[in-house]
């Protein structure tokens, strides 16, 4: 999963990095005056994204790397969101080493969770009928 979430993030990096990523995002930021156009370059984005998401996330899910319940949308929404964040907000490069911070990040969210062991004993005490006084 760690791999083909840095070769999407690479992949995303690469394309804002351009002139025609660039261009595209300026597009989508543009529903305001010019909803065609934004929606154009929204489908773009999306259509690009789409099938290798959807192919690393089965992938993962196969393998046990992801839990049932976390969203691909929105795992896909922060890693683009934390992109432009840097981009358009910081004025910052996006370079591998912010792409390896912010996976290993993200990872975090979607990668099944063990119970301590100290709160899996509080759970199973919690459970056991208490003395009646």
């Amino acid at each position: 999963l760690r791999s083909d979430l840095l070769t999407m993030g690479n992949t995303i990096a690469g394309l804002l990095g351009r002139p025609v990523g660039r261009a595209l995002v300026q597009a989508v930021f543009a529903a305001e005056t010019a909803p065609e156009l934004a929606a154009l370059a929204r489908r773009q984005l999306e259509a690009g994204a789409a099938a290798p998401a959807a192919a690393f996330v089965a992938r993962a899910t196969a393998r046990g790397e992801w839990r049932a319940d976390a969203s691909p949308v929105l795992l896909l929404s922060t890693l683009v969101g934390a992109m432009l964040h840097r981009l358009k907000f910081e004025r910052r490069p996006l370079n591998e080493a912010f792409v390896v911070e912010l996976v290993d990040f993200l990872l975090l969210g979607v990668t099944p969770r063990a119970v301590p062991a100290a709160r899996s004993q509080r759970t199973r005490a919690s459970r056991r009928p208490r003395p009646s006084s």
